[in-house]
């Protein structure tokens, strides 16, 4: 009995990341924006890392920069892999929020909504 408890979180868990994922996909086709400074210096940092490993910058953290160096490595031009990469880990954020509205509140009902929010 409670491995279907498990089971319908776990659906529950990856409709939530489809359906995040999804609309975050739809926003980014449906309005589409150039990078502003933030992402182009995050982008900057991630490729100058695959040049030099040891690239320093005084003023930004290289654990995320880090990330996106492997997705960067496979197309430097094109920034759709910064974007699905991006997608993911907002649709991965919802599931947190998920997880923790479910701990603190303990109602699924409150905790689904917040996820979706």
């Amino acid at each position: 009995m409670i491995y279907l408890r498990y089971f319908r979180s776990a659906k529950i868990l990856f409709l939530l990341f489809l359906i995040g994922f999804l609309f975050r996909i739809l926003i980014v086709n449906l309005f589409p924006q150039p990078f502003v400074y933030d992402q182009v210096v995050y982008k900057y940092i991630a490729e100058s890392m695959i040049k030099n490993l040891f690239y320093v910058d005084r003023y930004r953290s290289y654990l995320y920069p880090f990330f996106l160096s492997l997705f960067v490595r496979f197309a430097p031009t094109n920034n759709l892999y910064v974007i699905l990469v991006q997608s993911v880990l907002d649709a991965v954020s919802g599931i947190m929020v998920y997880i923790m509205g479910k701990s603190l509140f303990g109602s699924a009902k409150i905790a689904l909504i917040s996820g979706f929010m």
